[in-house]
């Protein structure tokens, strides 16, 4: 039987050239097999991360809304940017499959989410 690999977080700075290739569906087929019991956490805990700031910006919105929210161009803002936010989130849960995009899709999906949910908040 093959020894496992200790799961350790790969966060290079920029992103890697042959990047792409983290979108196709047999991306994490080796880790997969090589964890099968971390694989499914780590899937579960990303989706997790990915979902929750949707979730954290409708309660907000709709408790600062005080219960009657209006679909428009505002929450649909809120959305975009919560969503962003779960992508930034989700892609530090990524490099633990050794899949990150780089400090800076982290960075402008984190920050630039906020920045979108703030204002569809504000405004």
């Amino acid at each position: 039987m093959k020894k496992r690999t200790k799961i350790k977080p790969v966060f290079n700075s920029e992103m890697p050239e042959n990047a792409s290739r983290f979108f196709r569906l047999d991306s994490d087929v080796d880790f997969m097999h090589e964890h099968p019991i971390a694989y499914p956490i780590l899937v579960i805990i990303g989706i997790a991360v990915l979902i929750l700031p949707i979730l954290v910006y409708g309660s907000i919105f709709i408790t600062v809304d005080q219960g009657n929210p209006d679909f428009n161009v505002m929450v649909l803002l809120g959305l975009i940017g919560s969503f962003m936010i779960g992508i930034g989130l989700f892609n530090l849960i990524a490099a633990f499959l050794n899949q990150y995009l780089g400090h800076k899709v982290t960075l402008i999906c984190i920050f630039g989410g906020l920045f979108l949910c703030v204002i569809s908040l504000v405004l």
